[in-house]
């Protein structure tokens, strides 16, 4: 029988690093993803990878047995996420959100790109640029939404803001993604 997450963190808090190990493998791909759209930098990403499970074992025991094991991991990540924006801005290198097969495949639940040929590294380029237009918060919300499934209440605890935050978050950047690739649907 496979443990819950907070059992395993549980388990981390007493001191299990083959538990540390399950959940770490549970999770990297998807924060991985996460990381790389809201930061646009892969080593960035990595990094915060990296961070957010340093700090999962050293404060397991500090984790609310009340609350979602996956909103507090996704709480640490973003956080850390907007630590390394601001390092970012400060030393201003945004780069462009990376759109890797890899989080192609995590996205639409395939393993492959459903993108192929000119069309589809025209549609890649373009959906890069435009992702690149958005905020980092609208970039957190969406990833989180789309890439991770979260509903808007759990994007508002991992985000820290209101609900009605998230929703003009994903709003706006919807809108912009809708403007900048409306030639791609005919609208």
């Amino acid at each position: 029988m496979e443990l819950r997450d907070e059992e395993l963190l549980l388990r981390v808090a007493e001191g299990d690093l083959s538990s540390m190990g399950a959940l770490y493998d549970r999770y990297k791909a998807r924060l991985m993803t996460y990381a790389s759209y809201v930061l646009g930098d892969r080593a960035a990403a990595e990094d915060t990878l990296q961070e957010t499970f340093v700090r999962v074992f050293r404060h397991a025991g500090r984790f609310d047995q009340g609350k979602r094991f996956s909103t507090w991991i996704y709480s640490i990540a973003a956080n850390l996420c907007r630590d390394e924006l601001r390092r970012m801005k400060r030393r201003r290198t945004i780069m462009l959100p990376l759109l890797t097969d890899a989080a192609e495949g995590h996205a639409t639940g395939r393993t492959a790109s459903p993108l192929r040929g000119a069309a589809g590294r025209e549609f890649t380029e373009r959906l890069r640029t435009a992702i690149s237009a958005l905020s980092p918060e609208q970039r957190e919300v969406i990833a989180l939404h789309y890439l991770d499934s979260m509903r808007y209440a759990e994007i508002a605890e991992v985000a820290g803001c209101p609900l009605g935050t998230v929703q003009s978050r994903m709003h706006a950047g919807l809108k912009i993604l809708r403007e900048q690739l409306k030639d791609f649907w005919g609208d």
